[in-house]
């Protein structure tokens, strides 16, 4: 995207911005650039508050992050924060046509947004759709799971015809079909 306004050159051993994410498999490839110059800016699509003036990194049992200058993420707060919930990324905001051999991601046209098209009766009750037991998510399954059957499509708790697995993360077509025909989906975040 910087590229349609910057002219943007990668360079791994001096950059002018370094962007980083939640590292869930901690090698923590960013604290190269602890010492460096460069402005460190983070992006999530989790519920996870950005470090600006934490310690240089903060390490929980799922993932590390490091200090950040500022950073993209659900958060209202700080002025060093621009809040980037992560709906907006799965908006086609400037209706680029898709291209079937390249894009696996559903993107919702503005259009349909603002005009949405009539509702239809959705023939199931509730899926749950989890590889990780983090958080409440089982909790919240298991309480659901007393009262009425919830259609368990992920590795967590799958329950499925031969074992069944929905493909694909929130935003790409086979996930996003599976999802459009159940009156209710358990979405559970990772953090308690």
């Amino acid at each position: 995207m910087l590229s349609r306004e910057f002219d943007v050159a990668i360079d791994e051993s001096d950059p002018d911005l370094l962007f980083f994410s939640a590292d869930y498999s901690k090698v923590n490839e960013r604290n190269r650039f602890v010492n460096h110059r460069c402005k460190k800016i983070f992006f999530t699509g989790e519920g996870i508050a950005p470090n600006f003036d934490g310690p240089l990194s903060i390490e929980t049992r799922n993932y590390s992050i490091g200090q950040c200058d500022y950073a993209f993420s659900f958060e209202h707060s700080n002025d060093r924060n621009y809040r980037l919930p992560l709906w907006v990324l799965f908006v086609n905001w400037f209706k680029v046509p898709h291209i079937n051999d390249r894009d696996i991601s559903f993107l919702t046209c503005v259009d349909d947004l603002l005009h949405p098209l009539p509702k239809y009766p959705k023939s199931k009750f509730c899926n749950f759709v989890f590889s990780n037991p983090s958080g409440e998510r089982t909790s919240i399954l298991e309480a659901l799971q007393r009262h009425k059957n919830v259609d368990c499509a992920g590795a967590l708790h799958n329950n499925m015809p031969n074992g069944w697995k929905v493909q694909g993360r929130g935003d790409q077509k086979e996930k996003v079909l599976f999802l459009s025909d159940y009156k209710f989906t358990i979405a559970a975040e990772n953090q308690k």
